[in-house]
């Protein structure tokens, strides 16, 4: 067993129907999380710990139910995993070897042969850079994140990145892909997320 917290967001209805597969992705894992939780607006059918909260005052409801999921947990690492997205059999397998604050690894895209390995880059290249090269299911010592945790705006893992950078996190690289990825079209990846504003604001950090 790996001393990780896997977490993820549900809120709203349309994402209802990933549940069973993400789960699925846990069960198949060959080292097996300490413990899972997942963050949402009401009780869901799933076999984990919820951490249920209102969100009617909140802004950005990732970032919010990403943090509030770490608050309870109890282990040395918490990975953040959307729900639409898939961590591969051997996720966990050297999780526990590594000795750095963010461990940044990669993803396949769901369904096809497509895959992205982040860069290994310097503190001073992911805060300067004016793009995102990292991916946002990437491991967190808990440690690390209670001295910065993910940033409510629109593009917060990237905000998160630029920001640990700044105050001199140690960035390891898994080198490989570690989770299968969906491009959803709903997303970033299809713009929505990705307006100047939202862009400047993850700057900031």
């Amino acid at each position: 067993m790996v001393d990780v917290t896997i977490i993820t967001a549900v809120y709203g209805d349309d994402y209802n129907h990933f549940i069973d597969g993400w789960f699925e992705a846990i069960e198949n894992l060959e080292m097996k999380p300490k413990q899972i939780l997942m963050g949402t607006d009401k009780h869901r059918n799933a076999n984990c710990k919820q951490i249920i909260r209102n969100t009617n005052n909140v802004k950005w409801r990732s970032p919010f139910f990403w943090n509030e999921c770490a608050k309870k947990a109890k282990t040395k690492w918490i990975w953040i995993c959307d729900i639409d997205d898939r961590l591969k059999p051997n996720a966990l397998n050297d999780l526990e070897q590594q000795d750095c604050d963010i461990w940044q690894v990669g993803y396949q895209v769901q369904g096809l042969s497509e895959i992205y390995v982040p860069p290994n880059m310097n503190n001073e290249s992911i805060y300067s850079e004016p793009y995102c090269y990292f991916c946002c299911a990437s491991p967190i010592q808990k440690s690390w994140w209670e001295k910065c945790n993910y940033p409510d705006v629109a593009l917060t893992d990237w905000a998160m990145w630029r920001k640990s950078a700044r105050l001199g996190a140690k960035f390891g690289f898994a080198g490989k892909p570690l989770y299968d990825y969906r491009k959803d079209f709903a997303n970033s990846m299809s713009g929505w997320a990705e307006t100047d504003t939202n862009k400047k604001e993850a700057l900031q950090f």
